[in-house]
């Protein structure tokens, strides 16, 4: 078997029975590229390789779960705070170290 090449892996948690936190993790990379005079492209090499999370909350799962539930600001703000200690907290650890765990 060869080397990994590429990696797509999506992951989504419940939170307090209220939020979905998906997080999605995939390998990006830029080539560069040599054009030949009989009209083909072939990469020449690559000059960047990345990987990038790709962060969705929601409060989808209370809508899912209960006919009544009506999105407010408070629900927005949670999404947001959530975000922010994702982003300043956790993905480090996550991209690093492949570990989650969201526990505010």
């Amino acid at each position: 078997m060869g080397e990994l090449y590429d990696l797509s892996c999506k992951l989504t948690y419940v939170y307090k029975k209220h939020y979905y936190i998906n997080i999605t993790l995939q390998n990006l990379r830029e080539f560069s590229v040599q054009q030949y005079n009989n009209g083909r492209t072939c990469i020449a090499g690559e000059r960047k390789h990345t990987v990038s999370a790709s962060i969705d909350i929601n409060d989808r799962y209370a809508a899912n779960n209960d006919v009544n539930y009506k999105s407010k600001k408070e629900a927005f703000d949670g999404i947001l705070q959530i975000t922010s200690n994702i982003i300043d907290n956790k993905l480090e650890n996550l991209v690093r170290k492949g570990e989650f765990v969201y526990d505010e």
